[in-house]
């Protein structure tokens, strides 16, 4: 009796010890099987990286570099430069326009080439509110900058002026209080570039004109996209008005191209790297030219 006790006895506890296993693993499963995708358990990884870091030791930093020599100027010139990755013609691009004094102004920031680090600006303006316009990334990092989005508002820094001139990005009225397009224009080293980021406008009005006054240098869009109110017509128009000595693209098409520079009679067309240009320069200018920044 006493034997077939002690072996009942031992039966449970094998039972007993069996269930606490199967239940042990039953929840491990729970907690470490993957999802579907295979997100969850990277979750909990990254998750126990980042309560681990904030308890046991120091936050590292990002860690990046400023490029100090894409956009060194010393050539007592200013220097109007794309500054785009490397790509097809056709793409949105940006430029950097830096005074004889270095200072640096950065128009349109998007898909930036960071080959040699970040770039380092004084100046960042961006004439419409959209992800080919406008990097808050870049906004961040140079924290210094005095950042003018989308804003029709007049304000120096160091020894350069911007002024943005209200616009409408579609045939719609402009509104001068928010604006949904601004034209930007800079005053550098005694010359009068202007921004055309998106203009949706058939032509300048009078008001515009006014607020522009002369213009020695144009960049704007020779591309044409009637659903984004992006019209080759414009841009012909807009340069006509404005009559500059230099005309730049800052997002190009052949035929929109072709359409534009018939219209505004240019006939020879340049392409190079940068821009070198101060008064004297213009002064030797006959008819209006036209560059394709690389």
């Amino acid at each position: 009796m006493k034997r077939n006790s002690l072996l009942i006895k031992i039966c449970l506890l094998i039972v007993f010890a069996s269930s606490l296993q199967a239940c042990s693993q039953g929840n491990n499963e729970t907690q470490y099987k993957p999802s579907g995708n295979g997100t969850e358990s990277n979750t909990s990884t990254s998750k126990a990286t980042s309560s681990a870091a904030t308890n046991g030791s120091k936050t590292k930093k990002a860690e990046f570099k400023w490029d100090t020599d894409t956009l060194n100027n010393t050539s007592g010139k200013t220097l109007i430069k794309c500054i785009t990755t490397p790509m097809p013609k056709g793409n949105h691009m940006s430029f950097a326009i830096v005074s004889s004094k270095g200072t640096v102004i950065i128009a349109e920031p998007n898909k930036l080439n960071y080959t040699n680090g970040v770039f380092r600006a004084d100046v960042i303006t961006s004439s419409f509110i959209n992800h080919d316009h406008t990097d808050s990334s870049f906004i961040r990092v140079n924290s210094q900058a005095r950042v003018s989005v989308q804003k029709a508002e007049s304000f120096t820094a160091k020894d350069v002026k911007v002024t943005g001139v209200a616009a409408s990005q579609s045939t719609a009225p402009i509104d001068p209080v928010s604006p949904t397009e601004v034209i930007y224009l800079y005053e550098v080293d005694g010359l009068r570039i202007v921004y055309m980021g998106a203009l949706g406008q058939d032509e300048l009005t009078k008001e515009q004109l006014e607020q522009l006054g002369k213009v020695d240098i144009f960049i704007g869009h020779f591309n044409h996209a009637p659903a984004w109110n992006i019209k080759k017509e414009t841009t012909a128009k807009v340069i006509q008005q404005l009559q500059p000595h230099i005309v730049l693209a800052s997002e190009y098409s052949p035929e929109p191209a072709d359409f534009i520079l018939k219209e505004v009679g240019i006939k020879e067309r340049k392409e190079q790297e940068q821009l070198l240009v101060d008064l004297n320069d213009l002064k030797d200018i006959k008819e209006m030219q036209y560059y394709y920044l690389q």
